[in-house]
């Protein structure tokens, strides 16, 4: 449903779904191999941005982002394709770690390898 908070997406594995934007006539109809909410497991967007609702019997899957962050440490060779769609990363917006509260009084050295660990 929009608006609800979400870190997976869905991908159609049988049947038709239809992807609706709340409070609209606008629609479009989601078939297999078709997916929708990336932004969500992306991290790029917290929300979903619209609903879905089958229209036939349905097979999806619906993939987590805990599952994506372990499939490329799994698989480094695909770390550098999903990590450079999460655009978060390069927002100079987001706070760095060493400016929050939390880690005040954390040594240097610890806090420079939890940064270097959470580069993409």
């Amino acid at each position: 449903e929009a608006g609800e908070k979400a870190a997976s997406m869905i991908v159609v594995l049988a049947g038709t779904l239809r992807s609706e934007q709340p409070q609209t006539l606008f629609y479009v109809e989601l078939k297999r191999g078709d997916w929708c909410f990336q932004n969500n497991i992306l991290a790029v967007e917290p929300t979903r941005a619209h609903d879905v609702v089958a229209i036939t019997h349905v097979m999806v899957l619906f993939l987590y982002r805990h599952a994506l962050l372990n499939a490329i440490i799994a698989h480094p060779e695909a770390r550098e394709a999903v990590l450079e769609n999460e655009s978060w990363r390069n927002d100079s917006s987001c706070a760095q770690l060493g400016g929050l509260r939390i880690f005040e009084g954390v040594p240097s050295p610890v806090l420079s390898r939890v940064e270097k660990e959470a580069l993409p």
